[in-house]
């Protein structure tokens, strides 16, 4: 039996291929991380989101396939709910002769009736199909997902999954969510100023850098290319386009600025961000435990490098390698979707049951 799983991203659009052959563990065939731009696809999505799933597809044949969305966010949808129909209807309508199934907020796999019927338990659900699979490593403590544009700080109680909220909203509300993350986010959305010759500079509040031309900067993210998150434009990530786009941020140009002064803003922008995450991370602690226990943390994500180093500055616990998440980062979701499917998993999610 094949398993194909979907992450249904904004920018991007990630699937993991899982075999099961009776009651052996699920084994991985194959992850696909391609680029896939809603906004640049708004007015022929129905055509363009379809070749796009059906390109992720080999010569398998395959048993089950299920989705988990985030692209109703992007704001080319009238509502949030709106989005996640429009989007469930056209990938259920690219697997016409396949079983489709989608992942809930509460890690349940249901069809598009379903969905159809309370859109909201599916919009971003990401998070439940990873964190259920990190519960399984852990007693107390925190699943740590960093993307490309958020942060999911889950908690985990008694090896339950135990988020206050399970809406996007509720979620930024109980600092489970945080918008910030590897590549996408704005610098002025982390700090207002950068450091340059024993000053702090203010920064233009314009969108000039993002936390991609930091990571490239620092070598802790290989040299890419993306579209702009605003215009939707192809750019390309390297270092002297970081270089550039650092000093253009406050209203210099590489002529004016050396690589180390670019570098070490680059490293204020970190530690900023870094502060960010700690600071929700201690926050859903304390919200979740009420006395002190010994806490684990799961780490998870292309960011998967800054919540390590965020872990290491709360120095509440260690880092626990997740067996059940694998070791393919950029793709723990699609696969974790995967593997909850394939064990025909529909687990609960502890106290965080209902909309807030």
């Amino acid at each position: 039996m094949l398993v194909l799983a979907f992450d249904v991203g904004g920018v991007h659009i990630k699937s993991g291929l899982v075999e099961v052959a009776g009651e052996s563990a699920p084994i991985v065939a194959r992850t696909i991380r391609r680029p896939f731009n809603f906004r640049a696809h708004a007015a022929t999505l129905d055509e363009g989101l379809t070749a796009e799933l059906r390109a992720h597809v080999g010569d398998e044949t395959v048993s089950l396939v299920v989705f988990t969305i985030t692209a109703e966010t992007v704001g080319i949808f009238p509502t949030i709910a709106e989005g996640v129909i429009r989007i469930c209807r056209i990938c259920a309508a690219s697997f016409p002769a396949t079983p489709v199934r989608f992942l809930s907020v509460h890690a349940g796999l249901e069809p598009l009736a379903t969905v159809e019927e309370a859109p909201l338990d599916f919009a971003s659900a990401n998070w439940a199909a990873t964190a259920t699979l990190a519960a399984a490593d852990i007693d107390d403590g925190l699943f740590i997902d960093i993307g490309s544009t958020t942060t999911d700080i889950i908690p985990i109680v008694d090896g339950m999954v135990s988020p206050a909220a399970v809406t996007d909203l509720g979620r930024l509300m109980s600092a489970e969510l945080v918008y910030t993350g590897m590549e996408r986010t704005l610098l002025p959305c982390i700090t207002q100023v950068l450091p340059l010759r024993g000053r702090l500079v203010s920064m233009a509040t314009e969108v000039r850098a993002f936390t991609a031309h930091v990571y490239v900067l620092l070598g802790w993210l290989a040299e890419f290319g993306m579209r702009h998150p605003v215009t939707g434009c192809e750019m390309r990530i390297d270092r002297e386009a970081s270089l550039s786009a650092i000093a253009r941020s406050i209203c210099a140009d590489p002529s004016l600025i050396s690589l180390e002064e670019a570098i070490l803003m680059a490293e204020f922008v970190r530690d900023c961000q870094l502060a960010l995450i700690v600071a929700a991370c201690r926050r859903v602690i304390a919200s979740t435990w009420t006395e002190t226990v010994p806490l684990e943390f799961v780490v998870a994500g292309s960011g998967i490098r800054l919540a390590e180093a965020a872990v290491r500055m709360l120095a509440a616990g260690p880092v626990v390698e997740s067996q059940a998440l694998g070791r393919d980062a950029t793709n723990a979701t699609a696969l974790a979707a995967a593997r909850l499917a394939a064990a025909g998993t529909l687990l609960g999610t502890g106290r965080g049951g209902g909309l807030p």
